[in-house]
């Protein structure tokens, strides 16, 4: 498992490409309450139903609110995934430390 810095990935955004994305890994209310974009939602507990779709990314950037949830997904999808997978260092607590933007509902 590789890690990324909140700051690396905020550099990162507007050059990824459709083989890279971003998952929020972090609950339906956490999610709704706040996120960064742009992050696909997929709940640390429902990623093993989207293995088949996860395929088609290079790269997948796992970000949750501390760091923690991201890495477990990182370590879960590891053995089954070809992409590489980051870890966003001090999650979304971070991202938001460093006033990066957010989207609030």
């Amino acid at each position: 498992m590789e890690t990324i810095s909140v700051e690396a990935l905020y550099k990162t955004i507007p050059s990824l490409t459709e083989k890279e994305v971003i998952i929020d890994v972090r609950t339906h209310e956490e999610y709704d309450n706040i996120h960064m974009t742009p992050s696909l939602h997929i709940p640390l507990d429902q990623l093993d139903e989207q293995l088949e779709s996860l395929q088609t990314y290079n790269t997948i950037y796992f970000l949750c609110r501390s760091g923690h949830r991201s890495g477990q997904a990182c370590k879960l999808l590891s053995p089954y995934l070809n992409a590489s997978l980051y870890n966003v260092e001090g999650g979304l607590l971070e991202w938001e430390h460093q006033k990066l933007p957010t989207k609030n509902q």
